[in-house]
């Protein structure tokens, strides 16, 4: 680094900095330059933005990196966990110091000393950035369950409608349902003993009960003793007129049971109820297996699910991830900025 430049977060009375920056080096119309709540729910913290610079000697930014804690969602005398997901990673071509991206890193790995680091959604170029510094680099999984009443899709790829015939036809014990934030609450489990990044009750409710413009929703699986199996976090989407739902957040309280019935039929009933098309959830593979055996399939290159909506790219796309992490710790829509808006509807 330059003795000219110097890097540090951004303060609190920077917003501007961040919000011209990005709009004028990495998306004219983002979301954060039409909408600065968001950007002050997702990355202010007590002590400053969640985003590190890069300053010139006139204090001009040449470089940004934003990051999500996990812990940004719980309060200080709750949070157990150190990890992070990177944001936007953006550095000017036009400047004068050397290596400002992996020093931008490398302050934000000195200065909170995370746990893991975690960026979702990268592209193949940064892929290989991630590969040369020895991050694992793989890709999530994305499955759905059609609506199989339906024969014409408008955002789904059904080239073999094949799989509108695998039909389960059983007497399941278990049922989807639908419940409230004091449910939630109420619900008779350490959430933090079902996930590795610590979230509890209180993260699910500051992550998506609290967001400023998506509305989300808590359901789960029971049997017919009442007995609680999971939890979904789901937020209903529309694109053109058709509707579906997707699984942005799980927590699977007994994995081995629900694991031996396929479920498709409840999430098909739920389906055509809401007259939606389909219902999708990106997983890493943790939980792969379970997602198969309660009767999600798999995107294929014939049959597939659009992963970006906003606006609306209908391809079997990868999803990409970097991880210091050994191996995969459950990753799902809602962590990072996965599921942030791109576009105010």
């Amino acid at each position: 680094m330059s003795k000219t430049h110097s890097i540090r977060f951004f303060q609190l009375s920077e917003q501007k900095k961040i919000i011209d920056f990005i709009s004028s080096n990495w998306a004219k119309d983002h979301i954060f330059t039409k909408h600065s709540g968001l950007l002050d729910w997702q990355h202010r913290s007590k002590m400053h933005y969640n985003f590190v610079g890069c300053f010139d000697q006139f204090n001009s930014v040449e470089g940004i990196l934003g990051f999500i804690p996990f812990s940004h969602f719980l309060s200080d005398s709750e949070s157990k966990t150190n990890h992070i997901c990177l944001a936007i990673w953006k550095v000017l071509e036009s400047t004068s110091s050397k290596n400002v991206g992996i020093s931008l890193l490398s302050f934000l790995k000195r200065e909170l000393k995370p746990s893991s680091i975690n960026s979702i959604g990268i592209n193949c170029d940064v892929q290989k950035i991630y590969e040369a510094m020895g991050y694992r680099v793989s890709c999530l999984n994305q499955l759905f369950i059609i609506n199989k009443e339906k024969s014409n899709f408008d955002l789904a790829e059904i080239s073999n409608q094949e799989i509108l015939k695998d039909t389960v036809d059983n007497q399941t014990i278990y049922k989807l349902k639908q419940i409230d934030e004091e449910e939630l609450l109420n619900l008779p489990f350490d959430f933090e003993e079902f996930n590795f990044f610590n979230k509890n009750k209180q993260y699910f409710m500051n992550r998506y009960g609290r967001h400023p413009i998506y509305k989300y929703k808590y359901q789960i699986i029971l049997d017919n003793q009442e007995t609680i199996a999971a939890l979904f976090v789901t937020r209903i989407t529309k694109n053109s007129g058709t509707e579906i739902t997707r699984i942005v957040d799980s927590i699977f309280f007994d994995k081995d049971k629900i694991a031996s019935e396929n479920l498709s039929e409840i999430f098909n009933d739920y389906l055509i109820k809401n007259n939606q098309e389909y219902i999708d959830v990106i997983c890493d593979s943790s939980e792969l297996e379970i997602y198969r055996s309660i009767g999600f399939k798999e995107n294929t290159d014939e049959n597939f699910v659009p992963n970006k909506l906003e606006p609306l790219i209908r391809e079997n796309s990868k999803i990409i991830y970097a991880t210091t992490l050994e191996r995969d710790m459950g990753f799902h829509r809602g962590d990072s900025d996965q599921d942030r808006p791109n576009l105010i509807l």
